[in-house]
């Protein structure tokens, strides 16, 4: 791992645009908000037969299929919802977006109009201890929805009504039109039509200067050749002699990979979070890769490894015109982080800032499609996929009252069959502290056995904030 004139080296070399990034990580502000207020992004030629993006590109054979939901309390206009997804709809290509072959090489189809249609159920016939539950089992159904990918529409909409002002939105759509953020971003404007059409003014949603269309057209010109090439092989260097990180657990490892889960809940108070944050900012740093490098510490002492690779989500949108896009640009990736030699946690951190830079600037591919270009051998079905995860996210504008519309919005989580890990570490950051939650796969761990690596953690944030 590299030294401290190494990171420093590291900061000079990078673009004007990634420097600003880093500037604006380290003063507190989210590493997946634009920096590079140019547009660097142009629109793309021909309107049609755009190529895939490198994700599309691993996502279209997949079935992916991405379901959310969200409980909606209030009154709900059920045409002028319609009508707002509609304008969404026309609003995002990528919605309306299909995939043909031509000449045998698939590209993306934007179709001219779609009408998307809203399903209504009604689940109050049922007996109110049983309506959760059938609301969750058929939000937990759509993981199994199969698209056609060349007709269309990749999106399914339901609306589950459970009480007379209560009711549950699921919104399903495959993984090669969008991610996680992109659905936040859907339910953010929808809230913003459907308040303005309530009030009768005109909706304030932010211009989209691009379109994913664009984007992908972009990188195929941008990443590609001698460029293509740099970049497998940072990745072939930054992956070589990898060992996948096994954690101890309680009962043996097996062949089957089928997950069953629990977590364990925990919380990291206000005064404890504004300090890691502080913290953070003094390191020119960001309070995910102080999380991130206490974490890897408790892995260690679990594992008794000590080069530790964890799987971590990225959005991939520092570009300014990806910000209010809806497409597929998130990606997990790997994260390498030495902590032999029992470093001082200030000299920790900065082996994590400089490993997760490194992986900012090559994070276009799936770490799927990283394996198959630098190990042809690598046969994915043979190899635990990083088995451990880091995820932080930010509590979500939707989970709030939203008294204009008079409507309150409660994001639900639709878990996925398709999902395996052995631990997962989630922290939500709120406007309260944060929010941990370690989930573990029980064919593997007790719970006796997380919730002591949860304690262990806490103090170990205590510890790092004691010594600072």
């Amino acid at each position: 791992m590299s030294t401290l004139d190494d990171l420093s080296k590291r900061r000079a070399s990078l673009s004007p645009a990634k420097r600003a990034l880093l500037a604006k990580i380290a003063r507190g502000h989210e590493a997946t908000r634009g920096a590079a207020h140019a547009h660097t992004i142009p629109r793309r030629e021909a309107p049609q037969g755009a190529p895939l993006s490198f994700l599309q590109e691993w996502y279209l054979p997949q079935q992916d299929t991405m379901p959310s939901a969200v409980t909606i309390r209030g009154e709900i206009d059920q045409a002028l919802l319609e009508q707002c997804i509609q304008h969404i709809v026309q609003r995002h290509e990528s919605l309306r977006t299909v995939f043909r072959f031509i000449e045998k090489k698939a590209v993306q189809v934007i179709v001219p109009s779609l009408h998307l249609p809203l399903l209504i159920e009604d689940l109050r016939a049922l007996p109110e201890g049983e309506r959760e539950s059938e609301a969750s089992r058929q939000a937990y159904q759509e993981n199994y929805r199969v698209f056609d990918m060349e007709r269309g529409p990749l999106i399914h909409l339901r609306l589950l009504r459970l009480t007379d002002d209560t009711c549950l939105f699921i919104f399903t759509l495959h993984h090669v039109i969008a991610d996680g953020w992109s659905i936040a971003q859907f339910f953010r404007e929808l809230l913003v039509l459907y308040e303005a059409a309530l009030m009768g003014v005109a909706p304030q949603l932010p211009d989209l200067p691009i379109q994913y269309a664009d984007y992908a057209s972009w990188q195929r010109r941008e990443l590609q050749g001698a460029k293509l090439d740099a970049y497998l092989n940072y990745w072939k260097e930054y992956l070589q002699d990898r060992v996948v990180l096994q954690v101890r657990t309680d009962h043996p490892r097996t062949a089957d990979h089928s997950l069953k889960r629990a977590s364990v809940r925990f919380h990291i108070g206000d005064a404890q979070a504004n300090g890691l944050k502080s913290l953070s900012r003094q390191e020119e740093s960001t309070v995910f890769m102080t999380l991130v490098a206490a974490y890897a510490l408790l892995l260690s002492r679990h594992s008794g490894q000590e080069d530790i690779l964890l799987g971590f989500g990225i959005s991939n949108r520092s570009l300014h015109e990806t910000e209010n896009v809806i497409g597929v640009f998130g990606n997990v990736l790997p994260l390498r982080i030495d902590v032999s030699g029992q470093p001082a946690f200030r000299q920790l951190l900065r082996r994590v800032q400089h490993s997760t830079l490194g992986v900012f600037d090559h994070q276009d591919l799936a770490y799927e499609q990283v394996m198959e270009a630098i190990e042809p051998e690598w046969n994915r079905s043979q190899h635990l996929l990083l088995p451990v995860k880091f995820v932080l996210q930010n509590e979500s504008s939707l989970n709030r009252t939203r008294t204009r519309a008079g409507l309150t919005l409660r994001p639900q989580r639709v878990f996925s069959p398709l999902e395996w890990f052995e631990l997962n570490m989630i922290i939500y950051d709120t406007n309260e502290g944060m929010i941990g939650e370690l989930e573990y796969n029980i064919a593997l761990f007790a719970e006796a056995t997380v919730a002591k690596m949860v304690a262990e953690y806490q103090a170990l944030l205590e510890q790092i904030l004691s010594n600072a």
